[in-house]
């Protein structure tokens, strides 16, 4: 290595930008750094005066909402560490997917024992529907209640000891082994449970039936644009028509059953008898990856476990849930207006000011962000270190440069900082065109990774996979919207903006009225674009939403970033970045809607309206519209990929990171894999065997320390990247 950069100085750089890049739990355990210390040390709230943290401290039940890499479970780390020093308080942990995903689940061996007593009431496919929801629910109870033995066992040995006896522990683990062993119900009484379900719901069934139509066969429909019944990053109940109440049961039905069956009230009541006897008076619940469930799952969860808890008053339980805009649901016996909504995404935080001070708030945290590792990881070190400080490229520009890439997401800083590497590794400072390529080859990974998991994934029924084609058209749409923007440069360059901007005028941004965000959904959640917030557009006065491209998309397809200028107050407001025509053009060239009772056919922009109503068609009176994708053909090659080669989606993204590690030469372990997939290690290390033994996908071996490292084969090269 060259003299511009220390070895010492490359490996403290490799150790901020890893602890970015990974997922929040698993981001600050550095090899060598204790990561209670390094939480405490670099931690910044994106809220001022550590409002976030304050929020699930002392809100009884809190939705926490943000894009993928905002920062969510290092949120919850965060709070659990504080618990850690309270003597009144314990907090406690639950991944909700990684419950959902658990191996153990063996529900098959299980039927035989049901059949009989549900014979005539539901079918063996049912049946394991059943059992699978209700190891679930079981699975989350289990956690729950091990997850507070483990922290009173740690929690013991720090400090209970001199208050309570060192050798009281073991009773109490006892009292609580005993609290789990009384989720062990019989078969009968289960089956019993079930079967008083299934009657009384038949005659709810009824009623609802003629009830719905009763008031559809008055109601008409009326075809306009609408938006979705969305508000503040929650997903609201949406109506179901009586076609939707099949002989299936129901989130509300399972969540009905198990109620009874698990009586998670009781369980509480008990925990708290045991944890009042070491003077805990308060449980902190952090429910992290919720939004990773169905809409199904979410509302079980919801109604089996987290209303209970909610509506209980005597008891102080603090519950937090952790999800994606729009995609957390809190089931159908939660009082919303009791949910108090924490958005850290980076337009939610800052909503309230203006674009200029939008992002020079955003290039502030950014600073702060880089600033508070670099004091960790490498005291001593200054930016100018790492960085190619000149008198064009001052320090300012670099932390406004990164904020322009990734929206205040310090996954996505992590990411652009270790694409850098290779930069360092030859004796180069960082240079602001190297980020900028650093970001264009993170968004392209992006993109193949999507593109990637559609035509791969074996399509599960228990995860929300998007529709393949869905993504496909989501990204051909992105092409659509940035070739518009740079063919808008030269009309843009004629104006009187020339004056403002020269010959290249920045084209980075483009507006739309607010009933399209919804189109938009995908492409926002994962940074392909980035909302930034609302504005009456020129074009009739409209209400707006403003978004802007993927810097590393700018980058790729030379388009200039916009940049305030007080000479240009309204540049952004102009008619030629209203972009709802390209919208609906797209629109109407991928899908329709069309009753497959008498072939009528509908506009994409009537979606919302036909949903309202139950999918009802207008000519023929039936519940019988569906969409149709009617532009399959340029698609339909990239997804005719044989089954015998799909994998689930975890292990699609284990793979991804293992070609993207041993592309930078770097052995990887297990910790260092499931802080990257946002995993247990224990959770990578059972996928890792199967992709090993049972797939010759992975190869692996002995490291320092006898520590395992994985390798992916050159058949899974081939077949996949």
């Amino acid at each position: 290595m060259a003299d511009a950069i220390s070895v010492k100085k490359f490996e403290d750089f490799k150790k901020i930008a890893r602890s970015l890049s990974l997922y929040g739990r698993h981001s600050l355990e550095t090899e060598g750094v204790n990561s209670a210390e390094a939480l405490e040390k670099v931690y910044i709230d994106p809220l001022p005066g550590n409002g976030a943290v304050d929020a699930i401290l002392n809100k009884p039940f809190t939705a926490l909402i943000g894009r993928k890499g905002t920062g969510k479970s290092i949120l919850f780390n965060v709070c659990q560490e504080k618990l850690s020093t309270s003597n009144d308080s314990i907090g406690v942990y639950v991944n909700c997917y990684e419950v959902l995903k658990e191996d153990s689940y063996d529900i098959v061996t299980q039927l035989q024992a049901y059949k009989g007593g549900l014979s005539g009431i539901l079918d063996d496919h049912q049946i394991m529907e059943y059992l699978y929801r209700r190891k679930f629910i079981e699975k989350l109870l289990v956690d729950l209640i091990k997850e507070v033995e483990k922290k009173l066992d740690k929690q013991w040995k720090e400090k209970f000891a001199s208050l309570f006896g060192k050798d009281n522990f073991p009773k109490i683990k006892v009292k609580l082994e005993a609290i789990q062993k009384s989720l062990s119900v019989p078969v009968d009484t289960e089956i019993q449970l079930i079967k008083q379900k299934s009657i009384h719901r038949g005659s709810d069934q009824e009623n609802k039936t003629g009830n719905k139509e009763k008031d559809i066969s008055k109601a008409g429909v009326k075809v306009s644009a609408g938006g979705p019944s969305l508000s503040g990053g929650l997903e609201h109940e949406k109506e179901k028509s009586s076609e939707s109440i099949d002989k299936n049961f129901s989130y509300q039905d399972y969540g009905a059953i198990f109620v009874s069956l698990f009586r998670p009230i009781e369980i509480i009541r008990q925990l708290f008898a045991v944890l009042s006897e070491v003077g805990v008076k308060k449980i902190y619940i952090f429910a992290d990856d919720y939004s990773e469930l169905t809409h199904e799952y979410q509302g079980l969860l919801s109604n089996s476990i987290l209303s209970q808890y909610h509506q209980m008053s005597e008891f102080k339980i603090y519950m937090s849930v952790a999800g994606y805009p729009n995609r957390c649901y809190l089931g159908s016996e939660i009082d919303r207006t009791k949910v108090y909504h924490l958005s850290i995404d980076f337009e939610e935080i800052y909503k309230d000011k203006n674009f200029k001070e939008k992002h020079e708030s955003g290039t502030r945290f950014v600073k702060d962000l880089i600033l508070k590792r670099l004091a960790f990881f490498s005291p001593g070190s200054t930016i100018s270190d790492f960085f190619n400080l000149t008198a064009t490229y001052k320090e300012e520009d670099y932390y406004k440069l990164l904020f322009q890439a990734s929206y205040t997401s310090p996954r996505t800083i992590g990411a652009i900082l270790e694409s850098c590497f290779s930069e360092l590794a030859s004796g180069r400072k960082i240079s602001v065109p190297q980020i900028r390529i650093s970001a264009q080859k993170y968004y392209e990974n992006r993109v193949s990774s999507f593109i990637r998991e559609s035509r791969y994934s074996i399509r599960e029924s228990d995860v929300p996979f998007f529709s393949p084609i869905d993504v496909f058209n989501q990204v051909d749409l992105l092409d659509k919207i940035s070739d518009e923007l740079k063919h808008l440069q030269t009309k843009v360059a004629a104006s009187s903006y020339e004056k403002v901007y020269g010959k290249v005028p920045p084209v980075s941004h483009f507006h739309i009225s607010d009933k399209y965000n919804e189109v938009l959904k995908f492409l926002s959640n994962n940074y392909f674009i980035n909302k930034i917030g609302n504005l009456q557009a020129k074009t009739d006065k409209i209400d707006a939403t403003i978004y802007s491209l993927n810097l590393g998309l700018c980058n790729k397809k030379s388009i200039r970033y916009w940049e305030y200028d007080p000479r240009a107050k309204d540049y952004l407001k102009e008619r030629f970045f209203y972009f709802d025509h390209i919208i609906d053009s797209f629109l109407a060239s991928q899908q329709e809607i069309i009753c497959t009772n008498c072939q009528t056919k509908y506009p994409i922009s009537s979606l919302e309206d036909i949903k309202r109503f139950h999918w009802m068609c207008q000519t023929c009176g039936q519940k019988t519209c569906k969409v149709h994708e009617i532009n399959l053909g340029q698609h339909s090659a990239e997804l005719a990929i044989p089954e015998e080669i799909k994998l689930p989606h975890d292990d699609l993204q284990i793979l991804d990171v293992l070609n993207d590690y041993q592309t930078l030469q770097d052995p990887i372990y297990p910790k260092d894999i499931a802080g990257y997939v946002d995993k247990s290690y224990q959770f990578v290390t059972r996928r890792m065997r199967k992709l090993a033994d049972d797939k010759q996908l992975v190869t692996y071996s002995k490291g320092d320390a006898n520590r395992t490292i994985y390798t992916i084969t050159e058949k899974a090269k081939g077949t996949y990247f």
